[in-house]
């Protein structure tokens, strides 16, 4: 995952260097790439998170944020429970 955004901020060998990592916002993160992260590792906001890094977890948060607000997403992004899940049309 992090080399697929590292060639999207312009660093053809898959490295992302510090200044890319504070130029990342939520709509680096495509909705496909969160929907599969979610299918692979459950809707736990930690564990997708992680499948993330090295982004930074306010990013992520972000684009779940807005995938909720789309209502792409279900879930609770208050922290309570942390879990997310795709809505089924």
């Amino acid at each position: 995952m992090a080399n697929h955004l590292a060639r999207r901020c312009g660093q053809p060998n898959g490295a992302m260097l510090e200044s890319d990592m504070k130029k990342l916002q939520a709509k680096t993160l495509t909705d496909a790439d969160v929907i599969k992260v979610i299918a692979r590792v459950g809707g736990s906001l930690f564990a997708i998170q992680d499948a993330f890094a090295p982004i930074p977890h306010q990013v992520v948060l972000a684009k779940l944020r807005s995938m909720l607000k789309r209502k792409l997403l279900t879930g609770c992004d208050c922290g309570c429970r942390g879990d997310f899940s795709v809505r089924t049309p």
